[in-house]
């Protein structure tokens, strides 16, 4: 049976993706991290509430099933950061990574209003950089970490507005993302991994909608 499932399943994908309008989207993301909390392992240097920017581009292929309904698979890249001051002293800093997001958004729209949600992927990129005294091992000033985090999960909402321009259509969302997990870093010798921080960002995402077929 579930073979059967399977099989009907992959068949009416195959005939929806070949009879749809497939639509190109090309993205650039900023925003505040609203949301963005420290790791539990450094709570007690840090400030109860940390601040943190998001900034990244991707590629989206918007793929329409009939009607008002699609489903939005994509590559994003971003650059994640947070700013942080010690509660006591006047020690501060900052870290920063870059990710590879892959998501896959289910999408609703209706006249020129677009509404998503969806889970996705988190890849960290490289290592953790720091800048400022606030992270330090032994007194020396860290500058940058390995990502203990292999792959992050989590869960995007948007809603947006579109306006035919030229070819295709320009778009302007709002995007809200929340991490599952933090981001942890790989502990020196003798030392836990560490979790400096739970990515959430509300992002301003400027678009452009173009159909691949004229």
């Amino acid at each position: 049976m579930k073979k059967i499932l399977a099989f009907i399943t992959a068949v009416a994908a195959s005939v929806a993706i070949a009879s749809a309008d497939i639509i190109l989207l090309p993205h650039v993301y900023g925003g505040l991290g609203l949301g963005t909390t420290e790791g539990k392992d450094v709570k007690d240097t840090l400030e109860t509430t940390a601040t943190s920017w998001l900034l990244g581009a991707g590629l989206g292929l918007n793929i329409p099933f009939g009607g008002y309904f699609g489903i939005q698979p994509g590559v994003d890249f971003y650059y994640n950061t947070i700013n942080a001051e010690a509660k006591v002293g006047s020690a501060d800093g900052s870290a920063s990574y870059a990710s590879l997001d892959i998501p896959l958004i289910f999408t609703v729209k209706y006249n020129k209003f677009n509404f998503g949600i969806g889970p996705y992927l988190s890849i960290p990129v490289g290592k953790l950089s720091y800048d400022g005294d606030l992270f330090k091992y032994e007194g020396v000033s860290r500058k940058d970490s390995d990502i203990a985090t292999a792959v992050n999960f989590g869960l995007s909402f948007e809603a947006g507005y579109e306006e035919r321009l030229g070819l295709g259509r320009c778009l302007i969302f709002v995007r809200y993302m929340l991490d599952f997990l933090p981001t942890e870093i790989e502990g020196a010798a003798g030392e836990d991994d560490a979790k400096i921080f739970t990515r959430r960002g509300l992002l301003l995402d400027l678009g452009y909608k173009l159909p691949l077929s004229f």
